[in-house]
């Protein structure tokens, strides 16, 4: 049909779904990253921190915040297959009504330019590099709400989905179940070099 005309009622409606579509796909991709990248076993030691047990008053609002934030995760990590599935689908399927919305308002070469364009640095690199940053803890509880919405709302096609991965890879996903002495004093060793190094740079 080609774009409407300019500034109508339907060129609105248009650029508004366009832009609720990169703001899905961004959504989607950044919370799939941030999301799958957290480590069950830490959000578990996060939220079994007391904050109390730390004279500092800074660092308890930090252990209270991140026992907080990790508490709101932990429901979601656990449920690895179904929560991946939901944030694909969602994310495949914004990005497949984006050019579609695009094409309502400009040519549709430049619809798909476009299209290529806001969902590689808008719906892509930017949020992904956002919700893996030093922050993705707090914003991935803060999106928590957001994430189980996205889920109820496609869990007739997610959860078979899942459920199959689960069958079919196991539910542990490759995350560790068992404590390993060896691991954890190399763990331990790396970041007190960490910490030497941070201490000395300052």
């Amino acid at each position: 049909e080609g774009p409407v005309e300019l500034f109508s009622a339907e060129w609105f409606l248009s650029a508004g779904l366009a832009l609720l579509c990169v703001l899905g796909a961004a959504m989607a991709a950044g919370l799939t990253m941030g999301l799958t990248a957290q480590d069950i076993i830490e959000l578990r030691i996060k939220n079994a921190m007391d904050p109390d047990a730390y004279e500092d008053e800074e660092k308890k609002t930090i252990v209270r915040n991140e026992k907080i934030w990790s508490g709101k995760l932990i429901p979601l990590v656990k449920r690895h297959h179904l929560l991946l599935v939901s944030l694909l689908l969602m994310n495949a399927g914004v990005n497949e009504a984006l050019p579609i919305f695009l094409g309502q308002i400009v040519p549709e070469w430049l619809a798909v330019v476009l299209s290529v364009s806001f969902v590689l640095f808008f719906g892509e690199i930017i949020p992904s590099a956002i919700l893996t940053g030093k922050h993705s803890l707090r914003i991935a509880a803060s999106l928590n709400w957001f994430v189980w919405a996205v889920i109820v709302v496609l869990f007739p096609l997610s959860w078979p989905i899942g459920k199959l991965l689960d069958l079919c890879l196991g539910e542990d996903h490759g995350m560790r179940t068992k404590f390993d002495p060896i691991e954890t004093k190399v763990r331990l060793e790396l970041e007190a070099q960490d910490f030497e190094q941070h201490s000395n740079a300052h």
